[in-house]
C-alpha cells in the first residue's frame, strides 16, 4: 500500500471512530517538546469515553526497532504488541503527518540468557489507573495498519492486562462469568483507592453492589451469566483494610457461591487475578484465609454479638416509633433486614453474627404487631442468635430492649413464643 493511500485509510478510520481531527495542524518541536501543545505525560486514569484504544500492525522493517528485530532474529523472541491511546489528534511537522497518541513506559530490557533459555515473552506489570502515559507522535508514512481499534474502557484495560498470569480455564467456567469477574475485582481496587485502603462491604451482596455501581456502572456483571445467582464477597474481608492483609494474590474477595457441572468454581482475588479452583483448591483457600483473617478471640466474638443484637433492637424500636407504634415486618431475617435497611442508613454488620454469614433471626409472630399489643415486653423475644456458641448459649435480645446470653434450658422455655397461637 503506498504512503498515500495509507494515510487516507488511516484518516478515514480515525474519521470514522473520533472526533473529527485537524489534519494537518501544524506545530513545532518547540510547542511539543515542552508539553504547550499536548501533554508529555497522563494517567490512564485522565482518559475518558472519547478516547480510542488501538494497536498497530503491518509494520515493515524500517518501522520495526532495533530491538524488535534483534528479539526476532536472535532470541527467537516476540516482543508483545504495543496498546497506543488516541483521541484522533493529527499534527504535522516539516510536511510529515503524524498522530498524536500515548502510550505506557517502554518495557525493561529482558535479560538475553534467560531469553535464549526459556524462549519467553517479555510480560509487562498489570495497569493501574495511576498507570503513567507517555507522549508519541507515531508517523503514519511508517505505521502499517491501525488496528483493534476499539472505545477506551479503563476497567476493561486494567482487567485484560492480568490476563497473562490468570489461570482460568474459560470453556470449563464460561468465560462470560470470568470477565465479569475481572471487571468486579478492579472496580474492588478502584473503591480500595478512594476509600483509604478501606474494602467494600462485602458480607453484603446488595451494598457491595451498591459500592461498586460507580465503577462498573454495569448490574448484570454481579449475576452469574447462566444461573443469575449474585457473586458472593468474602464476608471476612467486612470492614478490612489492605494493609491488614496479607498478600494479595492470595486474598479471594469475590467468588461463585455454587461450583459448575464440572466442580469448579471461579473466584477473584485481592491483586485482580481470576482463578477456576476445583473442590480441593477451594477448601485450601477457605483454610488459608480463615488463618490469614484472624478471627476474634470467643469471648471477644460473643461480646461483639451481644452488642449487634443491642444496635438491631435498637433500629427495630426506632422503626415502630416511626410508624405508629407498629413493629416492622420481620417474617424473616432478609424481610426484616430490607425493610430497615430501605428505611434509614443502618449497619449492615449488625445483622450478622461476628466472624460468619449467620443472620440473627427475629421473631416471626411479631411482624407488623402493634406494641400496644404486647404485655410483657421484658419477656418476649425480638431477635436472636440461630446457633448456639460452644458453650451452649445463645444470644436473645428482648422486646424492652435487653440482651443477655441464656442456656439451652432457657432457650427450650422461650423458643416456644416463636411459634404463632
Amino acid at each position: 500500500m503506498g504512503t498515500f493511500t495509507r494515510l487516507f485509510v488511516a484518516g478515514l478510520l480515525l474519521m470514522g471512530i473520533f472526533t473529527l481531527p485537524t489534519f494537518g495542524q501544524d506545530a513545532t518541536v518547540d510547542q511539543l517538546l515542552t508539553g504547550k501543545t499536548y501533554p508529555l505525560t497522563l494517567k490512564l486514569k485522565d482518559l475518558d469515553g472519547g478516547w480510542r484504544t488501538f494497536t498497530a500492525g503491518g509494520q515493515s522493517d524500517t518501522g520495526k526497532s532495533l530491538l524488535d528485530m534483534f528479539m526476532q532474529s536472535e532470541m527467537h523472541m516476540t516482543m508483545p504488541a504495543e496498546v497506543y491511546y488516541t483521541k484522533g489528534q493529527l499534527v504535522t511537522m516539516n510536511g510529515v503527518t503524524f498522530l498524536v497518541a500515548y502510550r505506557r513506559l517502554p518495557l525493561p530490557l529482558p535479560d538475553p540468557q534467560a531469553a535464549r533459555d526459556n524462549r519467553d515473552t517479555a510480560k509487562p506489570a498489570p495497569l493501574t489507573p495511576d498507570t503513567p502515559l507517555n507522549l508519541c507522535l507515531m508517523n503514519l508514512r511508517e505505521v502499517g495498519n491501525l488496528i483493534n481499534i476499539h472505545p477506551f474502557n479503563m476497567l476493561q484495560e486494567i482487567a485484560d492486562s492480568t490476563v497473562p498470569g490468570n489461570t482460568v480455564t474459560p470453556t470449563a467456567t464460561g468465560s462470560e462469568s470470568v470477565a465479569n469477574m475481572r471487571q468486579l475485582a478492579v472496580a474492588v481496587q478502584m473503591y480500595v483507592q478512594d476509600n483509604k485502603l478501606k474494602l467494600p462491604p462485602l458480607d453484603d451482596a446488595e451494598q457491595m453492589k451498591a459500592a461498586l455501581m460507580p465503577y462498573v456502572k454495569n448490574e448484570q456483571l454481579f449475576l452469574q451469566p447462566k444461573s443469575g445467582d449474585p457473586y458472593q464477597g468474602n464476608p471476612m474481608l467486612a470492614g478490612k483494610t489492605v494493609a491488614e492483609l496479607p498478600d494479595p494474590s492470595q486474598v479471594m474477595v469475590l467468588f461463585e457461591v455454587t461450583p459448575d457441572n464440572n466442580g469448579q468454581r471461579v473466584v477473584a482475588f485481592l491483586d485482580g487475578h481470576v482463578e477456576a479452583v476445583d473442590a480441593q483448591r477451594w477448601a485450601a483457600l477457605k483454610e488459608k484465609m480463615a488463618k490469614a483473617v484472624q478471627p476474634m478471640a470467643a469471648k471477644d466474638a460473643q461480646t461483639e454479638s451481644l452488642n449487634r443484637l443491642r444496635q438491631l433492637a435498637v433500629c427495630i424500636a426506632i422503626s415502630a416509633q416511626d410508624n405508629d407504634e407498629m413493629l416492622p415486618a420481620m417474617q424473616t431475617a432478609e424481610q426484616l433486614k430490607a425493610t430497615l435497611t430501605k428505611a434509614t442508613q443502618v449497619d449492615v454488620k449488625i445483622f450478622t453474627k461476628p466472624g460468619t454469614v449467620e443472620a440473627y433471626q427475629p421473631n416471626p409472630t411479631l411482624s407488623q404487631k402493634a406494641l400496644g399489643e404486647i404485655k410483657k415486653p421484658e419477656e418476649t423475644i425480638l431477635c436472636y442468635e440461630a446457633t448456639p456458641w460452644p458453650d451452649g448459649k445463645r444470644g436473645v435480645a428482648f422486646l424492652d430492649g435487653h440482651v443477655v446470653f441464656v442456656g439451652p434450658q432457657q432457650w427450650e422455655r422461650l423458643k416456644a413464643q416463636l411459634v404463632a397461637k
